[in-house]
């Protein structure tokens, strides 16, 4: 089922509520098991509509999406921190079934991972005996590069002429398009795509060079 604003609210609400619960206490709390399959799904989903607006030249409509995307991330940020460190703890000792329990699958195996290379670390520190001694990599032999003689040029494409030369006048939100994020802050002088350097140059963000 497709996801919505009122669908990316709850959401918002829900991990700062998981973060506020987190921070209260020292005990892990139990979440929701698809809460980070939730999260990804909602990221995904800014990400879809924030490219259409940018598509549809909706510059405001774009930054709002962007805003809002950093909002969450930020408030995420805050839960990882206060929730990874209680795992993290947890990790050092026998871990429980109770504890495995309130655990999402991704967090389970984190858990485990993490379990298994403190005790690793644990074992070598006081039984020198049995730390094993890395296993020597195979021997490399690069193969001698062949070259072909008249071999025709490749032709590679000038992308040059699809970009324009701007020199950004105010801070923006980072521009994400398929080749990267572009990152436009005052006085920058930045290459951006011709659909893109229309849109700031007409909204006076921006000036030709």
């Amino acid at each position: 089922m497709p996801l919505n604003a009122s669908d990316i609210d709850r959401l918002f609400k829900k991990i700062r509520d998981y973060s506020r619960i987190e921070s209260k206490g020292v005990t892990l709390n139990r979440i929701n098991q698809d809460f980070y399959s939730e999260v990804r799904e909602a990221l995904l989903f800014l990400k879809e509509i924030a490219e259409e607006s940018l598509s549809k030249g909706d510059i405001d409509q774009y930054i709002a999406i962007r805003e809002r995307e950093g909002n969450i991330k930020k408030s995420l940020s805050l839960f990882f921190q206060k929730r990874y460190e209680k795992i993290l703890r947890e990790s050092l000792y026998d871990i429980e079934g109770k504890t495995l329990d309130i655990l999402t699958p991704q967090e389970r195996e984190f858990i485990m991972k993490m379990h298994n290379e403190m005790m690793a670390i644990r074992d070598s520190l006081i039984d020198p005996g049995k730390i094993q001694e890395r296993e020597s990599p195979e021997e490399f032999h690069e193969e001698p590069e062949i070259k072909q003689e008249n071999e025709e040029p490749q032709n590679i494409p000038d992308r040059s002429r699809d970009l324009s030369r701007l020199r950004i006048t105010i801070d923006y939100m980072p521009i994400a398009l398929k080749d990267g994020n572009y990152y436009l802050r005052k006085n920058d002088i930045i290459y951006l795509p011709k659909n893109i350097a229309e849109i700031l140059l007409k909204r006076e963000s921006a000036v030709s060079m």
